[in-house]
């Protein structure tokens, strides 16, 4: 993630400082305290950025601290690229997403699998069908889709389907097949 700094005193003339998050703690209070040009000036904002992940981007807030998004940052750059696609997944959900939302959803990061390419009820259904051991007989795809949809944590992303990780659990427990 990318970001211009600048402080509000400043903001008409073009002067700031882009800097590149995650930065060590002590870097990122260097460069505000750059920023004040020897004056008494705490107050800065955020005036462009750029991040990586797109859906990001309706979640920084000019008028958030800079450590809040440094502490983002760093958790998303250690990210695994399967949790960075359940971030996205997740992020898609929230209409309203800010940071202090974002690093709610990056707790919950680890109760939510991500299952690539089933966006209907019919590939879940399939999906589920195929994996079950004790019941071949189920040929309404789209039918036992929506039922599991409506009995467990299912929502269609345009990264797949994120499903609740206790059902996933469930389902291992029961003697199916691993279904990621």
């Amino acid at each position: 993630m990318k970001v211009f700094l600048t402080t509000p005193i400043k903001y008409h003339y073009p002067s700031g400082k882009w800097m590149l998050l995650p930065v060590p703690e002590i870097q990122l209070k260097n460069i505000i305290d750059e920023l004040s040009y020897g004056t008494k000036i705490t107050e800065y904002m955020i005036t462009d950025y750029n991040a990586d992940i797109v859906i990001l981007h309706d979640a920084i807030d000019s008028y958030k601290k800079a450590s809040q998004l440094n502490e983002v940052a760093k958790v998303i750059h250690n990210l695994s690229k399967h949790d960075e696609d359940i971030l996205c997944a997740l992020m898609e959900c929230e209409y309203h997403a800010n940071i202090d939302k974002v690093k709610d959803i990056i707790k919950q990061l680890p109760t939510w699998e991500l299952l690539g390419g089933i966006d209907s009820d019919d590939a879940l259904g399939k999906l589920f069908a195929e994996a079950n051991k004790h019941n071949s007989s189920i040929t309404d795809y789209s039918d036992f889709g929506k039922y599991i949809r409506s009995q467990h944590t299912c929502i269609y992303t345009s990264m797949g389907c994120l499903i609740h990780k206790n059902f996933l659990e469930c389902f291992r427990l029961l003697g199916q097949e691993d279904l990621v």
